[in-house]
Formats: structure tokens, sequence, C-alpha cells
């Protein structure tokens, strides 16, 4: 058992507790004094003590007093001496006996002032009575009836003074040490004991009204006060916002009011435990100065406190008996990682919910009680069942508002001073205590928080987790919400008393700009048959605070697009983090990235030696090759992880996940950035290479002998057939619209996110609450936002992609495509066409074969040689020849002209080619010979050189269409040829693996997938879903809002689209030699 000593008014109290265990009992303390007369709440400890011997709990049940017409002893703590056993009454001030003295008769005319009769007006000159100094007028005789004589002076007690205002009436003296001075008839103090009002005033007598609480102290004990009222009554603020909102690095309030009025008071009384109160008051004077151990209310609090020989009270290293608790004697990582408390954490029923308890004190150090905490730390009012989502377990919550600086000056009061406690009602092994709930401390942490000219604490506002800074942070235990008197002055000497409230004299104002709570979840030790994982460490408030010049606060209406109106109504916020120690994981992620980093550069080597192996080894492929398979593969590890952290997170049942302190994680934010901008480089190296493919239309029509007409040129006219272009332009416009077309329609897209994501409320999804059917709005997790926005993008484009996918699929593809569409889409397709599939048949119609020509010696050709004379005719004769080829009198289209039964559903139209050198070559000699810088004509004109230069291009195209016609389809077609037709290998269809005959003569492959679409934008659509899908959420991240980001996304890939066009029709109007005049 240890002794402590509980301090009370009119002697110390010895009483004893058990302080071994580290335990808080938590207890009403109306609860003490109720259950026993001679139990008591003792303030400094926190809990119910008895009082010795035959003391008993004082009236406010905060202390042990005697029993009535009983004084203390001077030589024990616990006796108390019966006044009346002796015949004798008890002092005023409880700590004497004396006796009642003989009756003694006064002469009331000989003290008489002046003489004042029974009549309206008195005789005197100054129209009204006076007594001399010490006495009241009254009316009254001894029998208490009106005296006749009339108006007489009565002798006031020694310890009581008559004002001027009233002097009917004896007022007490404001300090028992106080009695009346018989010259000046004021109150003063007797000898050994000094006014502090007046120490503090020293000579500026002006100052006595408005410094210190006009009691009388102990002039030995203020001597040993080693501040002077101009060291202790200044308070500094640090980075005050000061004119025009710059930051101020330091600013002083010379004659603090709180300072001038309750310090001294507070560090005499404090002196050897006379007074709780005192000691209460000077702890919350050093929390107004945040702890600065240099600052002097904290100084004399630390010097009282060290000197304490009894310490670790309920178990808390640093809790010294008497003392309020400020500071931490045991470092930071032992009381951040302690494992005392033993309540577990679920997410439903009574451990769903994190209750903790406030112990509450006034400036002038009175006890206001224990509080359950509810919404007392959220300067943002509102619906409270709203505003206790923070305590539930795992509710990363996040409130903010502005509040009205005008109204912290002037409507909310005092400061109050809070003490957090976790309620904690289980034992080691997870019962149920039996004597009641205990309290654990909860740390705090002041970003404000100065050593020196180091701000250890800081680091915690950039978002690291406290627990990741156990060697640095600095914790305490007290707080405040607001501070509107540290900042205020007392008056000037040239200030009216009625003045003083003011708020002309405040000079800074400060309030807690952002408050986090932050909890933390154990790490299981597997050598107990406890679940540690379930269980939490301290939590911990983390406290920002911000100062401003209240010279600065505008005055008026303000607006909320006024240039100042942060300056009167700053931001404010509250916070809840709930985590869990994530080093394993992250360690566990970091050698998968490894891993998948790994199968990443073997993918893009296999791609490399693809491209070596297709003679396609050029710088913009390679580039966009690599940086798509980044791209790619950093896009589907974001997918998985944000998927891991929503499904393990917001599904889970029972607390076992918790998310990242950081929002967004720096890891996931790196690879967001990785990924956009590698798909970005990647879809316009893509376009760049799309807008450069040479292509160009084969016509295979022929020239009927009636076509032939004169012309003004007889050699032009003989050199080039009479056949009509406009089937050629025709297949160009067609071409050209094609390549801005998709397959799905970004805006069909985006219209049914934003329905998903805002209409129907879904991107609440994204909170950090470990609740899937919890859809309040709080501020949004990114990583979890990444992953509602995936589910809901995905499930739109699947939707679109199937009508493309179930037509070109076979039919047992078909049947696993089927199950992912709705009966709906099923039915509309049956409306639908593929575009690609429609530019096939239409080369047929045309009579116009399609050469494309995307790397330098790979490509595909469309087949469309007609199997019909001629296809320029009416409409009469097309569909004689449709009807010809249905009833089989007409050859089967297509390069080999099989049927279907012998093609067995392969392609025979459309093919994907790898070239000889020698055609490569050949090909290009054609062009150049032409067109030696590359260029063409692209638009006619009535000039004579304009029209040269479209003879030339007239030329060109006849020269290289008749080329092809038999260098290239020809030598195919030839009963010799060594020209391969193939079916497509696994090898290929997967990797993309070219023939192995490749190089040594032309080779086709039959392509039953449309492949010639990667020309197209149609061909890279997952490319361009995934850059879509990254650009939405860059958009997302940069304005946090679904509307601005599906805004700027559809306008991101209109420019696309664009673009693609522009550059494609002018790439298509250079290489198949149309006049871009028709392109249309």
């Amino acid at each position: 058992m240890s002794w402590v000593q509980q301090c009370v008014v009119g002697g110390i109290e010895r009483i004893t507790t058990d302080l071994s265990t580290q335990a808080l009992l938590k207890v009403a303390p109306s609860s003490c004094s109720s259950n026993s007369k001679t139990s008591f709440f003792s303030v400094p400890l926190l809990s119910c003590e008895t009082c010795e011997g035959a003391k008993i709990a004082s009236s406010d049940g905060y202390g042990c007093v005697c029993p009535p017409n009983y004084r203390s002893d001077p030589t024990s703590t616990s006796l108390c001496l019966d006044c009346a056993a002796s015949g004798l009454v008890l002092s005023q001030d409880g700590n004497t006996c004396g006796r009642c003295s003989a009756s003694v008769t006064v002469n009331v005319s000989s003290v008489l002032a002046a003489s004042c009769y029974n009549s309206t007006r008195p005789t005197s000159a100054g129209g009204k009575c006076t007594c001399p100094t010490g006495y009241i007028i009254t009316d009254y005789n001894s029998s208490g009836l009106v005296s006749e004589t009339g108006k007489s002076c009565l002798l006031c007690p020694l310890n009581t003074y008559v004002a001027s205002s009233n002097p009917y009436v004896c007022v007490q003296c404001p300090d028992v040490h106080m009695y009346r001075d018989s010259n000046s008839g004021s109150c003063t103090c007797k000898a050994g004991y000094v006014r502090d009002s007046n120490v503090i005033a020293g000579t500026i007598a002006q100052d006595i009204p408005f410094v210190g609480l006009n009691v009388c102290l102990q002039s030995s004990q203020v001597s040993q006060v080693k501040y002077t009222p101009s060291q202790y009554g200044q308070q500094t603020f640090n980075d005050v916002i000061d004119v025009d909102g710059s930051i101020t690095t330091s600013m002083s309030v010379a004659k603090s009011q709180p300072f001038l009025k309750y310090f001294l008071q507070a560090a005499v009384q404090c002196q050897n435990n006379q007074k709780w109160e005192a000691c209460q008051t000077l702890a919350n004077l050093c929390t107004l100065q945040l702890f600065d151990t240099t600052a002097p209310s904290c100084a004399t609090f630390q010097t009282y406190v060290s000197a304490s020989t009894i310490s670790k009270v309920h178990g808390f290293n640093g809790w010294q008996a008497y003392y309020p608790w400020l500071f931490y004697e045991d470092t930071s990582r032992t009381v951040l990682l302690d494992t005392a408390i033993n309540r577990q954490v679920a997410l439903s029923g009574p451990l769903s919910f994190l209750n903790i308890t406030l112990s509450v004190y006034a400036l002038n150090g009175t006890f206001l009680g224990f509080q359950d905490l509810t919404s007392q730390l959220l300067l943002c009012k509102g619906d409270e069942r709203i505003a206790l989502e923070f305590t539930r377990i795992g509710n990363n919550d996040y409130k903010d508002c502005t509040i009205d600086l005008l109204n912290v000056i002037n409507t909310y009061g005092e400061p109050v001073f809070y003490e957090a406690w976790v309620d904690d009602a289980y034992d080691k092994l997870g019962n149920l205590r039996t004597d009641g709930i205990h309290l654990f401390p909860i740390p705090i942490v002041i970003t404000n928080y100065q050593e020196g000219s180091t701000k250890p604490n800081q680091a915690v506002l950039s978002g690291t987790s406290v627990w990741d800074l156990l060697d640095t942070v600095v914790l305490h235990r007290r707080f405040f919400l607001w501070d509107n008197l540290s900042g205020k002055k007392i008056p000037d000497t040239t200030t009216t008393q009625s003045s003083a409230g003011s708020t002309s004299n405040m000079v800074v104002v400060r309030w807690a700009k952002q408050i986090q709570l932050r909890v933390r979840l154990q790490q299981d030790n597997p050598s107990t048959t406890v679940d540690e994982a379930m269980r939490i460490y301290p939590p911990v408030l983390v406290i920002q605070y911000q100062q401003q010049v209240t010279s600065t606060i505008p005055q008026g209406y303000i607006s909320k697009t006024s240039a100042g109106q942060s300056l009167r109504y700053p931001k404010v916020s509250f916070s809840s983090t709930y985590s869990k120690d994530l080093s394993s994981y992250w360690r566990t992620m970091m050698i998968l990235f490894i891993v998948y980093n790994i199968v990443m550069v073997i993918y893009l080597g296999l791609k490399f030696s693809i491209r070596n192996q297709s003679t396609s080894v050029t710088l913009s492929g390679m580039a966009s090759d690599v940086v798509g398979v980044v791209g790619d593969f950093y896009f589907w590890w974001l997918v998985v992880m944000t998927a891991y952290w929503f499904c393990f997170y917001k599904l889970q049942a029972v607390v076992k996940e918790m998310l990242p302190t950081d929002n967004p994680p720096l890891e996931y934010l790196s690879i967001v950035i990785a990924a956009v901008v590698c798909k970005v480089l990647q879809i316009g190296l893509l376009i760049y290479e799309q807008c450069n493919v040479d292509i160009f239309f084969i016509d295979w029509e022929k020239e009927r002998t009636s076509d032939r007409t004169s012309s003004t040129n007889p050699g032009e006219a003989a050199e080039l057939p009479n056949v009509s272009v406009w089937r050629t332009i025709f297949m160009a416009n067609e071409w050209c619209e094609m390549q801005e077309c998709r397959h799905t329609s970004i805006e069909f897209t985006l219209m049914f996110v934003l329905f998903f994501m805002a209409g129907l409320n879904l991107q609440n999804l994204d909170s950090p609450q470990p609740d899937v059917q919890n859809l309040s709005t709080t501020q949004p997790n990114i990583a979890l936002r990444f992953f509602v926005y995936f589910i809901w993008y995905a499930i739109v484009v699947i939707f679109q992609v199937d009508l493309h996918l179930y037509e070109c699929a076979s039919e047992s593809g078909r049947l696993t495509i089927a199950t992912l569409q709705l009966v709906v889409v099923k039915l509309m397709y049956h409306f639908l066409q593929d575009p690609l599939d429609t530019f096939a048949d239409l080369c047929q119609l045309s009579n116009i074969s399609t050469f494309i020509l995307d790397e330098y010696l790979h490509g595909y050709y469309i087949h469309g040689r007609s199997v019909h004379a001629h296809t320029d005719v009416n409409m009469l004769k097309m569909q004689t020849n449709f009807e010809e080829e249905n009833q089989g009198k007409a050859p089967s289209r297509g390069l080999t002209n099989k049927s279907q039964e012998e093609l067995r559903g392969n392609s025979d139209q459309v093919f994907e080619m790898y070239i000889t050198d020698k055609l490569r070559e050949n090909y290009q000699q054609k062009r150049s010979s032409f067109f030696p810088t590359g260029g063409v004509a692209a638009r006619g004109g009535r000039t004579a050189d304009q029209r040269n230069r479209v003879v030339t291009m007239c030329k060109a195209h006849h020269q290289i269409n008749e080329y092809l016609q038999v260098n290239f389809v020809g030598d195919i077609e030839a009963p010799d040829s060594k020209c391969e037709i193939l079916e497509p290998s696994l090898a290929h269809k997967i990797f993309g693996f070219p023939p192995r005959t490749v190089r040594e003569h032309t080779v086709l492959l039959r392509d039953n997938n449309n492949n010639f679409s990667r020309v197209l934008l149609y061909g890279i659509e997952w490319q361009l879903l995934i850059f879509d899908f990254l650009v939405l959420i860059t958009w997302d991240l940069i304005f946090q809002n679904v509307y601005f980001a599906a805004l700027f996304t559809y306008g991101t890939s209109m420019v696309v689209v664009k673009l693609r066009s522009h550059f494609g029709s002018k790439n298509v109007a250079i290489k198949t030699l149309v006049d871009e005049r028709f392109l249309i």
C-alpha cells in the first residue's frame, strides 16, 4: 500500500489507496459521497477515496472536512477536535475553537457620524446619512423595529467591509486571510500575506481591477515564484495568420488576461499541494501554452511535479499524486504499443463502437465531471447520429465545415479542457470485469508543439502514421478546442473597468483546425489463446491548432465568394482513422510486384522476339510495346490490389483488415501515375502508327469497250482505262468513316457510369467503412474509389462489347458469352451488324481489294475481287448477280473460291499477310518513281502545274494497281506459286508468332477475327477502354467529382478520336492516291 495525501481547505488528508495496478475505475463523482458519508471523489486521482479518522465528505463531494463544530488538528491529517466538548464554538474559518463573549451594550448615539431623524428630508448637507469607517446604516433598533430616534450606525465584523454602493450591508472580504483596514475601510491581507492583484499590478495601480483573483497569498510562498508578472503574463503564439493571410512566425501578447489573472494564485497555492484546484489551473495554463517547457506555467508545473515523491497513480508512469497528468514519462514507443487495453473490436454489437470518456475542467481548475464522448470534438455541429459514426469500429470518417471566428470570440465562452480515456470493461481473457469499466488514457499529439526551433510532431500532418514515428513523436494528456482568452490582453490604463470584457482587447484567437482520432489494431501474439489482432493499441488524438490576428477578421456580412472570407470563416475538420500494421502486407505485395514485373519483362521480351521474327523492329513500334505492356500490367495490378482492399475490407464479417492510413497510398498513387503516363504514350504512338500505315485499294473492275471515249489528250486516254473511280472514292470514304468508330460508345459508357455512381449513389461504396451497405456520404477512399469505378465501368463495357463478341464468336463461344448478356441484348443483336464484316462485304460489291501494310513486311489483305464480270452495274443487274450466287451458278466468293464446307468456317476473304522484301521494295519503288519526296497532290486545281500533278497521281494509281494485281494477287493464284495460304497456328493466335517461312515467300493467314481492325480504333478498343478508364480516374483524382471527371473524360476521348480522324484521312489521301477533296 502506498500513502498519498489529499489536500482540502482546512487541512491535509492522508488517505490510502493501491496504486500498483494500471487501472482507473470509471465512477460517477456523485456516487462516492452517496454511498458513504466518509467517501469522496478525489479529482487529482479521479477516483473514490475514503476520508481518514472522523472526517466526512465535503458538501461538494470533492474533499474531506471535519464534522460540524469540529476543527482540524494541525498536528494530524486524520484527527478532528470537538469544540463543543470544551464548551467552545467553531471559528468562521474552521481552524480554531473560541468562546462566546458577554453581551456588550453600545451607546449608539456616541458613534453617530451625523444625526439623521425620521424625516422625509435629511438635515445633512449631502442629502444622505453617513457613518464612520467600518459601520453600516440601519433603520432598526435592537428589537428589530424601526427606530423612532432615527437611523443609527452598527459596527461590521473585522472580516467584512462596507461597499460605497450599498452602505446598509456588511460585505464578506473575498479571502479568509483578509480583514478590514481601520483607516481605509477596505479589506486588506493580514500580516504575512499579500494580495495577488497588488503584486501583479506593481506600481501600475490602474491594472489592479484587471489582474489576479483578489486573494491573499503567503508572502514567503509568493517570493518563491521565480517569474515576474512581465514574464508569466506573456503568451506567445507561433505561425499566426496575419495581414493578407501571411504567416507570422511568432507573436506575443504582453499582458495576457488569463495568465495575469490565474498564474500567481495557481503557482502559490499549488505549492505543497495546498489546493488541487490551483494545480488544475496551472495545468490548464500550461496547456494553453502548448506544453512549452520554457514557459513559466509549464516550468513551474514541472518543478512541482518533479518534487513529488509519489508517482504512478493507478499504475501510470508520469501521473504524480495530487497533480494533473500532462506529460508522459514513458517513451512514445512504450505508450503507443501498450497492450493493456483488453476490449475487443467487432463490426456489430456493443463491441462495434469505441466508447470514450472525457474528464472536463474549467480554466479556473473546477472539475466539470466525466462526459461520454459524443460530438464534443466536432466544431461542425449537426445530426448527432451522423456525427457519432466515427465511433463505429473501422469507420474512417471525415467531416469538415467552416466556423465564424467572431462567434468563437463573442459567444463560445471560456475554453474548457479535456482528458480523453478509452472505456475498457474486459479483462485479459476477454471476460467482463466484475468491478466495472476501467479507463485507459488516450495520448494527445499536438502538431504545433515546439521544442526550441523544432516541431517533432509536424510530420504527423503529412499523413504519416503516428506508429511510424514512435521515436520522435511527443505525447501529452490535455487539450482544448478553442482559445478566445489567452490572446486577450488586459485593458490599457486609460480603459474603464466596464470595458474590460470588450473584444477590442482580443489580439489573437486560436482554434482546433484539424482533429484526428487514430485507432490501430494490435498484432496477434501466437503464444496466447486470445486473438490480439481484434484488440487495439491506445488510440491517439492528433490536434492541429490555428491562430489568427483578430484585426484581420472581416466584419459585417461576408459572402462565400469574397476574397477574405477564409479569414472570417476558416475551415475546420474532424476525422477518424482505423488502421493496422500493414508492413507484412506491403512486404508480400512488394515480393509479388517484383515477380509480376519479372513476368512483364519476360512478356515484353517475347513481344520483341516476335517483332524481330516478323522484321517489324521499328522505334515507334518497340516504344509502343514497352509503354503498352507496362500500362496494361500496371492497370491490372491496380485492379487486383484495389479489389483486394474492397473485398477484404468492405465485405469482412469480423475485424481483420484495415485500409492504409495514407489516402491515397503512395504505392497506389505511383502505380496509377505510371499506368496513366504509359497508356497515354501508348495511345499516342498507336494513333501515330495507324495514321502512317500503307493502304491501297486495288480496283478489279475491267474497262468495257463501249466505255472508252475521246479525250483531250489521246495519249492519256490510251494509257489509263476508262473505269469509274467512284467505287474507289466510296471505299476510301467508308474507310475514313471507320477510322473514328469504336465498338463501344464513350457517351453510353459515361452516361451509365454516372447513372450508377451518382444517380444510384453507389459512388459511396468508396467510403472507408467496413460495411458495403453503408452509403453515407463521407470523404472517399481513393483506392476503393478506383475499384468502384471499375465495377460499373466494366459492367457497362461488357454490356456493349458483348454485342460485338456474340456476333463474331463460334457456336461454343456464343454459349459462354451468352451467360454474360441479358436476353434483351441477344434480341437487339439481330438488328446489328459488325461494321468490319460490312466493310469486307462492300469490298466484294465494289470489286475492290484492300491492301494494308502496318509494318514493313506485315499487313492485311481484304480480297474484294467480284466473281462477276462487272460490278459497276444498275440495281437490276446487281440483284441478278446476287441470285446467281444464291443459286450456286457463280463461283464462291473469296481468294481461292472454295465453298463454305471446304473452308470449314475459315475466311477466304480477309487475310493477315507476310510479304517478301522484294514485293515491299518494288511497291515502295513504284510510289517513289512518281513521288520522290513521298508527297502527293492532295488537291487539284486550274493551273497547269497542278493539273500535271493530278495526272501523275492518276498514272501512279494505275501502275500500282496493276502491279499489285499481277505481282501480289496474281503470284498467289499462280499454279506454281510458292505463296502459302494457311490457317493461323495456336502460337500465332495467342502470341502473334509469324509463320516459319516468312520472308521466303508471301504467306497469307486466314483472318477469321478481322484482325485488320488493328489499324483502326476498332482494333485497339481494349487499349482505348483502359485509356478512357485511367483518364477518368485521373480527372476524378484532380476534381474529386464524378460529373467533372466524366465531362473531361468525354472531352479527352473526343480529342483522341478527332485527331485519329483528321490525320488518318490525310494518310488515306496520300497512300491511296485519292484526292482529299473527295474524302467527306
